[in-house]
């Protein structure tokens, strides 16, 4: 049980990086930016809206790229679907967790409603909630080895950003464009 959590928090480490060129508005140099720093950001819930973790500038002038950057993200990965394997995960994800939290539900409803005594029902309860933790740990880590591979084979997969609640990736190896959603 501790090389699971051990492998889901270092599989949630992002190796975050900029591979596509960008051209500056002020002295018109199209290439690769200089990362600076990386900053922590929220993922939006809305869709469409870009997010950088990154801040990036011209090699040339300086300028701060935020905005070509931003643009960038949503002409590459907006066309972009996610796998079917996501899609699965993050459906069997809902269902399991409506599922358990019907039963908890269930449990509770028994022991304060019912003619049960608390000791019949708490086992339960106890239980579910077990399974409840479990389960939830196990879709994270699922949605995490998801973010570490891309389909051709190769673990070095780089983030760029997100758009909307999808992390954007790029294969470093095969050039793929990955996006996935948790």
């Amino acid at each position: 049980m501790v090389s699971f959590y051990a492998g889901s928090k270092e599989s949630s480490r992002l190796q975050y990086g900029w591979d596509c060129e960008l051209e500056c508005l002020k002295c018109k140099h199209i290439g690769q930016p200089k990362i600076y720093a990386l900053k922590q950001g929220k993922i939006l819930r809305a869709k469409k809206i870009p997010v950088l973790h990154m801040t990036l500038h011209c090699l040339a002038c300086g300028q701060d790229l935020q905005r070509e950057a931003e643009s960038e993200i949503v002409k590459l990965f907006s066309d972009i679907h996610i796998s079917k394997k996501n899609a699965k995960l993050i459906t069997w994800n809902r269902i399991c967790s409506v599922c358990l939290s019907f039963l908890l539900l269930l449990c509770l409803y028994f022991s304060m409603f019912t003619d049960f005594p608390i000791r019949q029902t708490f086992p339960s309860f106890v239980l579910i909630s077990l399974v409840f933790i479990v389960v939830v740990k196990y879709f994270v880590y699922q949605f995490t080895l998801l973010k570490k591979a891309c389909a051709c084979g190769s673990t070095k997969l780089v983030f760029m950003g997100s758009l909307g609640q999808s992390y954007c990736f790029r294969c470093a190896s095969c050039g793929t464009l990955v996006k996935i959603d948790d």
